[in-house]
C-alpha cells in the first residue's frame, strides 16, 4: 500500500495513534473505577463486568449495536427515533468482526481502532509529499488529539468513515480509480455527506486530464460507482419500509429537525452576547463549541483555498457546509473525518510554538470529553 515499505518514517503516525488510544483507554477506565454515581442514561450498559470496553459504547452506540445485531426494522420508538438515520456500513462491518471476536461491542470498539490506525497510516502517506513532512505530522496530531477525537475509538462510525475518505483520495492520487471510487461507494455507505466525495473524486480526475476533455480515459466511468452505498440504502430501506427516503424523513422526523437547530441557534447567539451570561454558564455551552469549530474549519479552509488539491477542498467545504445546514449542534464530532481542515488549520497557524499550545489543550480537552463521554454526558 504504502510506496516506502522501508522507510521507518510510517512508524510515526503509528506511535500517535497507541499514545492516544492508550491514554483514553485509561482515562475512561480510571473514571469509571474513580468515580461514582455512574448511571446510564438510557437504560443500557453494555459491558458493566469489563471497564476497559464499557465506557465506549454509550449514546448511538446502541443503535449501532442493534442494527449489527438485528439488522433494519422499520417504525420508531415511543420517542420518535427510528434506526433508518444510522448508515449501514459501520454495522455490517461489525456483524463481520462478530464472528471473530464473539461480541457485538469488542467488534464496534475493534473495527474503529483499527480503522482510525489505517486511516492515520494512509493519510500521512498522502499529506507528505504534498505539503511536506512538518505539515503531515501536525496534521496527524490535531487529529488524534482533537477534543471530539475519542469517537475515533468509540462504537461509532467516524473512523470507518475516516477511512473510506481517505482510501478515496489515497487511490486517487495514484489514478487507481476502481479503487478510489470503491473506497467513496463505502463513504456514501458510511454517512449521507458522503456521497460528495464522489464529486471531490471527479474535480480530481479532471485536474489529472489538465481539464481537458481529450485527456479523460475509460477510467473515469469507474466514478460511477461513487453512490453505490448510499443507492443501496435506499433500496433496503424501500423493501422495508416503502420509503427510500426514511434516512431523510427519518432524521426530520424527531427532535434534531432543521427548525431546532435554527432556534437554538439564535438562542446561543442571543445567550453569549451578554458577558453576564457567559461568566455564568447560562448558555448551551456545547453548543458555543460546536459552532466555534465549525466556523473555524471553515475560516481556515477558505484562507488556504489554494494550497490544498481542488478535489480534496471541494469536498470539505461542500460536507461543512452541509454540516452547517444539517447538524452544526455536534459539528465537533462530525468535523473529525474532514481531515483537510486540519490540514488548512496547520497551514493557517504554521508557528510550531503556537500548534504546541494548540496540542496541549486539544490532549485536556479531549480527555475532558472523553470521560464525560464515558459517564453518559451529552457531548456530541
Amino acid at each position: 500500500m504504502f510506496e516506502k515499505a522501508l522507510d521507518k518514517d510510517w512508524l510515526w503516525p503509528l506511535g500517535i495513534f497507541f499514545v492516544t488510544r492508550i491514554g483514553l483507554v485509561l482515562v475512561i477506565f480510571l473514571g469509571a473505577t474513580l468515580m461514582s454515581g455512574q448511571t446510564p442514561a438510557t437504560g443500557w450498559d453494555s459491558h458493566p463486568e469489563n471497564l476497559l470496553v464499557n465506557g465506549w459504547a454509550r449514546w448511538d452506540s446502541g443503535w449501532y449495536k442493534e442494527i449489527a445485531d438485528n439488522g433494519y426494522v422499520a417504525g420508531r420508538r415511543p420517542n420518535g427515533e427510528q434506526s433508518a438515520v444510522f448508515f449501514p456500513l459501520y454495522p455490517i462491518l461489525m456483524r463481520g468482526a462478530t464472528a471473530i471476536v464473539g461480541d457485538t461491542v469488542w467488534a464496534g470498539f475493534l473495527v474503529s481502532n483499527v480503522a482510525f490506525a489505517v486511516a492515520l497510516l494512509a493519510l500521512y502517506d498522502m499529506l507528505k509529499p504534498a505539503h511536506g513532512i512538518g505539515t503531515a505530522r501536525w496534521t496527524i496530531r490535531l487529529l488524534a488529539t482533537f477534543p471530539f477525537a475519542f469517537y475515533f475509538s468509540a462504537v461509532y462510525s467516524e473512523s470507518v468513515f475516516l477511512l473510506a475518505v481517505v482510501g478515496a483520495f489515497f487511490f486517487a492520487g495514484r489514478k487507481r480509480w476502481a479503487a478510489a471510487a470503491l473506497c467513496a461507494a463505502a463513504a456514501s455507505a458510511a454517512r449521507p455527506y458522503g456521497v460528495l466525495v464522489g464529486v471531490g473524486l471527479a474535480i480530481t480526475y479532471m485536474q489529472q486530464a489538465h481539464f481537458r476533455i481529450r485527456e479523460v480515459r475509460p477510467d473515469i466511468l469507474w466514478l460511477l460507482l461513487t453512490p453505490a452505498g448510499l443507492l443501496a440504502f435506499a433500496g433496503h430501506l424501500a423493501l422495508i419500509s416503502g420509503d427510500p427516503l426514511l434516512f431523510i424523513n427519518a432524521r426530520y422526523g424527531n427532535a434534531w429537525d432543521s427548525s431546532q437547530l435554527v432556534y437554538r441557534f439564535g438562542e446561543l447567539i442571543a445567550q453569549v452576547s451578554a458577558p453576564a451570561n457567559l461568566l455564568a454558564g447560562r448558555y448551551r455551552s456545547p453548543d458555543g463549541i460546536h459552532l466555534a469549530i465549525l466556523l473555524t474549519a471553515i475560516a481556515a479552509l477558505v484562507v488556504q483555498r489554494r494550497r490544498l488539491p481542488p478535489g480534496e477542498w471541494v469536498w470539505a467545504i461542500t460536507s461543512l457546509i452541509v454540516i452547517g445546514v444539517i447538524g452544526w449542534a455536534s459539528a465537533g464530532r462530525y468535523v473529525l473525518p474532514i481531515y483537510s481542515a486540519f490540514t488548512a488549520f496547520v497551514l493557517c497557524v504554521r508557528r510550531p510554538a503556537l500548534l504546541r499550545s494548540v496540542l496541549i489543550v486539544n490532549t485536556l480537552l479531549m480527555a475532558l470529553f472523553a470521560l464525560m463521554y464515558s459517564r453518559w454526558d451529552w457531548v456530541s
